[in-house]
């Protein structure tokens, strides 16, 4: 008896002090890696080359800052407002596609996703003629 029992007591702790492994979780940039719901928490602009970039997303009122932008595995993202309401509603939605680093939003808007991980990435657009560019910083929520 003393020995079935030292023998289930030494099975217990031997399962008990083996620990599964949760895997890491993966951030690809693929269609799958961008869903999920965002919040901008920056807009940097820069006029041209010889301009200094600054941060409109400043000037926003609180009912902008807080919206939340919905990227759907169906294609289709979706604004809507957070805590603080807009009159009129900023709510809307539209479409999405993403090829590579190309993000394209309903159909002509192109911009291209940097610095993609589990917490955000950034969306770029910018024009090679002016100079002009966009930097707007997206954190998942």
């Amino acid at each position: 008896m003393k020995k079935l029992f030292s023998l289930a007591a030494l099975s217990i702790v031997m399962f008990s002090s083996c620990k599964k492994d949760t895997p890491a979780a993966t951030c690809n940039l693929d269609n799958n890696g961008i869903l999920g719901d965002y919040k901008i928490t920056s807009i940097l602009y820069k006029a041209d080359a010889a301009t200094p970039e600054m941060d409109v997303f400043t000037t926003y009122s609180a009912c902008e800052k807080d919206d939340i932008y919905t990227f759907s595995p169906n294609g289709i993202y979706v604004v809507t407002e957070g805590v603080t309401s807009c009159t009129p509603t900023n709510a809307t939605s539209g479409t999405w596609s993403l090829s590579g680093t190309t993000l394209t939003l309903d159909g002509s808007d192109v911009s291209t996703v940097t610095n993609f991980s589990c917490g955000g990435f950034v969306i770029n657009q910018s024009n090679v003629t002016t100079g002009e560019s966009t930097k707007v910083t997206m954190v998942k929520q």
